[in-house]
């Protein structure tokens, strides 16, 4: 009988392949059963590492979450960094959970003076948490985020203190300091209606800084009300809610409100007679103004100074009782502004402000009250004197 040898190297790596190498013959990419690999319907999949099962199914040495197999599987990884729950069982809850470093809800504000919401929380300076204990932030009594409605911070006060002093109202208030970042570019209407005591509001810009503006009694009531305050986004602000004495006290209502005007028309640097004309019959906004009582159907046009100087804005030729007023900040903050002007026949409105080249200003056309009707605007260079 004829006897076949094979060589010793041959038979070695038959031995040794019937005992390792990839379990499914049927696999296209080869290598080890994984979760990542196995990728036909024959595969053996219960060798691919099972993530939340206590075992080492791959027989590679790592179990479960300790697998590089399950890196990114969802029983491994903290997926929400600011709800409360360890998501991944890992003895870690959110921003003390490694996974949660780099998520923005656990960086910190590094610096709670700089006008920068250094941990892109949507808060900045002394209206983030992190910010609770910096000596910048000592008057602050709570924050009021950056939300916007009514009811944006409610309480009670007859437990504060008198500890800021204005050029509103009295000097013995007792007040509550909160800490408010604006949430977009925009005019804010902030107020106290709701309150049931005389209030008194200040908004400073920061804690023993400038009062940026105030105001006492509102539309002949106790409550308080700035109606267009202009904030860029992420600009911080204390909101001063305070009380006209400290005999007044009691529920309060922080109330915050977007009052940003559509444009109606951009008007570029146009000047002239008639430089817009339509009607306000269809305007919905009303544009606050310190002239006149009510300001009712507001129209407002973007306009760009085309030098510096002095210019007049009339609505002679108007139909109504008109309102006129020059605004910055986007359409927020008013410059100027005029209810009757000269010439009262129509009670048509003009006024005139110093402007500078190239600025873009912004102009309410407002009817009286419930005035409607037809208007024109005239915007013209004054005479040299």
């Amino acid at each position: 009988m004829t006897r076949y040898l094979l060589p010793v190297g041959l038979l070695a790596g038959l031995v040794l392949g019937a005992g390792c190498g990839d379990k499914d013959t049927d696999d296209t990419s080869g290598g080890d059963d994984t979760s990542a690999t196995d990728d036909t319907s024959g595969d053996d999949t219960g060798t691919a590492e099972q993530c939340a099962n206590g075992a080492d199914d791959d027989g590679d040495g790592a179990v479960d979450c300790d697998d590089s197999d399950c890196a990114a599987d969802p029983a491994c990884v903290e997926t929400d960094c600011a709800d409360g729950n360890d998501n991944d069982n890992d003895g870690a809850v959110d921003c003390d959970d490694s996974d949660c470093e780099s998520a923005a809800e656990c960086q910190v504000e590094a610096d709670c003076t700089d006008y920068v919401d250094n941990d892109g929380d949507g808060v900045t300076d002394c209206g983030d948490d992190d910010c609770a204990a910096d000596a910048a932030c000592s008057c602050v009594d709570d924050s009021a985020g950056n939300g916007t409605g009514t009811g944006v911070r409610t309480g009670d006060n007859s437990a504060a203190t008198n500890e800021v002093e204005g050029e509103c109202g009295s000097t013995g208030g007792l007040d509550n300091i909160f800490a408010w970042t604006a949430p977009a570019d925009g005019c804010y209407s902030i107020d106290t209606f709701g309150s049931d005591h005389d209030t008194v509001l200040r908004v400073l810009d920061g804690c023993g800084g400038e009062e940026l503006d105030c105001d006492d009694d509102a539309d002949e009531s106790l409550q308080s009300q700035l109606p267009t305050f202009g904030f860029g986004a992420g600009e911080p602000v204390l909101i001063v809610l305070d009380t006209y004495s400290e005999e007044d006290y009691g529920a309060y209502s922080l109330n915050i409100a977007d009052a940003t005007v559509a444009v109606t028309s951009d008007l570029g640097g146009a000047t002239g007679a008639s430089v817009a004309s339509g009607s306000n019959a269809s305007a919905t906004d009303a544009i606050y103004s310190d002239c006149g009582t009510g300001a009712g159907a507001s129209v407002l046009f973007s306009w760009t100074a085309p030098s510096t100087g002095t210019y007049t804005f009339d609505s002679y030729g108007s139909d109504y009782d008109t309102i006129l007023g020059l605004l910055g900040q986007a359409g927020c903050g008013e410059l100027a502004c005029d209810d009757d002007g000269d010439n009262e026949t129509n009670n048509e409105s003009e006024f005139s402000a110093d402007v500078d080249s190239g600025v873009t200003y912004y102009i309410a056309l407002s009817g009286y009250g419930a005035a409607t009707g037809n208007f024109i605007l005239n915007i013209n260079e004054a005479a040299a004197e």
